[in-house]
């Protein structure tokens, strides 16, 4: 299984007009999900492990070492909780696709951590088990990556979709030795004291819930959190937050994906359900949303040198947002932006060297795909959009 390696530019470019059939207007970036295979852990391949406490029993946890994996540097990760067993998916740490639809395979390493039961000798495929044995699971989880497999404990994501998007707090921030494991948050439908969820004595009242929440919530310690949600309203979390009285305990960005409109036949060859986390893994506005969120944080820990936009039009690319990931001359580079308007696409790239002659990176046939060396000295990036038949003016980005 191989991940598209073209698409080194991520914009969010809307597809419109009808559809005979959802696939035929997306294209997913992956050849397909990585399937779990016997044996050792390698570059590219996603394999079982289970940790020297679990030994004996049916408790394991996936790991899967990104394809450009060098065990020679420190890798960030993204470490992935599951949703709920239901209609459309069995509960297991096999049925995650989150964390690997947003790294396309690279440059992350990915491990879906289980939820252990309350006897300690299996996978709980329905809400916690014993949390807090699943929470020292992962915390011996986190000190195994670290140390076998070149995790940089300073880049360590959580990240979850449904159930899992409610772990993110209710298990990732259930203590305060937990808590500061994470650089991050990034969770995908559902949220910690969202609703209450009756039968769950955890969830239920909700007035209590929302109060133990809450207490969870404020161990965000002003982190990033990347908080999405799938609909054409508007993201309900921000009410959520603001009446538990947390809205300020976290660095919180707030996103929709309408899976509907983005894919019109639900059921598909993909998933059965708009509720779902493969999405990402085609190429959308919100996925590339997605990526360009996570690289950015990543950037920022690292202490990496980004660009930083001069000026840009707000009425022709309102709320656009761009980062190089390379800091580097003479390497490799990519980039992630985020363009609000459904036909926008970046038709010309030119670097300058301080004051010298432009240098031409691309026309762009195919908008989407830009991967390039950054020329020693190179100190300024300059662009220009096109939307419906017109070009922008120029834009400009600035080494900071």
């Amino acid at each position: 299984m191989k991940p598209l390696r073209t698409l080194c530019l991520l914009l969010t470019i809307f597809v419109s007009g009808s559809l005979s059939h959802a696939l035929e207007a997306q294209t997913l970036l992956i050849d397909s999900w990585p399937e779990t295979v016997p044996g050792a852990p390698a570059p590219g391949r996603k394999v079982a492990e289970t940790l020297p406490a679990y030994r004996g029993t049916e408790v394991h946890h996936l790991l899967y070492l990104p394809e450009n994996y060098d065990p020679s540097r420190r890798y960030p990760v993204l470490v992935e909780l599951t949703g709920n067993r239901w209609a459309y998916g069995n509960g297991t740490v096999e049925e995650a696709h989150l964390g690997y639809s947003i790294t396309l395979g690279r440059d992350f390493i990915w491990v879906v951590p289980p939820y252990v039961n309350r006897a300690g000798t299996a996978n709980e495929t329905t809400w916690w088990g014993d949390a807090e044995r699943t929470a020292a699971y992962l915390k011996e989880l986190a000190a195994h990556l670290v140390e076998n497999w070149q995790a940089d404990p300073r880049r360590i994501f959580l990240c979850g979709f449904s159930r899992g998007a409610i772990g993110c707090s209710y298990i990732g921030l259930h203590d305060d030795e937990i808590a500061r494991l994470w650089c991050g948050f990034l969770s995908h439908d559902h949220f910690d004291g969202q609703r209450e969820w009756p039968g769950q004595e955890w969830g239920f009242p909700l007035a209590e819930y929302r109060q133990e929440a809450a207490e969870r919530l404020k161990r965000v310690g002003g982190r990033d959190w990347y908080v999405s949600s799938n609909g054409r309203a508007r993201s309900p979390y921000p009410e959520v937050l603001g009446t538990m009285g947390v809205a300020g305990f976290g660095n919180y960005f707030f996103a929709t994906v309408d899976i509907r409109k983005r894919f019109p036949t639900i059921p598909n060859d993909w998933f059965g359900s708009a509720h779902n986390d493969c999405w990402p893994a085609f190429d959308l506005p919100e996925s590339a949303r997605i990526r360009y969120w996570l690289r950015r944080v990543d950037n920022r820990l690292q202490g990496v040198k980004v660009w930083k936009r001069d000026y840009v039009d707000a009425e022709a690319v309102a709320g656009f947002g761009m980062v190089v990931d390379s800091g580097t001359p003479g390497q490799q580079a990519c980039i992630y932006a985020d363009l609000p308007t459904d036909s926008c696409r970046v038709v010309e790239l030119v670097y300058r060297e301080d004051d010298g002659a432009p240098v031409r990176l691309s026309s762009a046939t195919n908008p989407r795909e830009f991967r390039f060396g950054l020329p020693a000295g190179s100190r300024r990036l300059t662009f220009r959009f096109g939307w419906d038949g017109r070009r922008s003016p120029e834009y400009a980005l600035n080494r900071e």
